[in-house]
């Protein structure tokens, strides 16, 4: 089962890599693909019961920590960005 998560992930992670797509469609194919394989990992793995309360639950917290690191992500970018530049700009001089 762990080779399979780790396979969805894998798969996910690759679409951050379509160039042509804009960084917001990247997000919403990732989250919605990393979902769509991660929850039936999941009630295989019995990490909740199979009811609507629980897949409820899963999906919130799903969805809140999603939200969560791309929030992290997203305010780290910029300084990401600066030192980059800096490295090219040190680069090249």
């Amino acid at each position: 089962m762990w080779i399979l998560i780790g396979e969805a992930w894998a798969f996910s992670s690759w679409l951050f890599e379509i160039e042509t797509w804009s960084i917001t469609k990247q997000t919403i194919v990732h989250c919605l693909c990393s979902y769509l394989g991660m929850t039936p990992l999941a009630i295989l793995c019995g990490w909740f019961p199979l009811n609507v309360r629980w897949f409820g639950f899963y999906t919130l917290i799903y969805i809140g920590a999603y939200i969560g690191l791309w929030l992290i992500e997203m305010a780290l970018a910029p300084i990401k960005v600066i030192q980059l530049n800096q490295q090219l700009t040190n680069h090249q001089s």
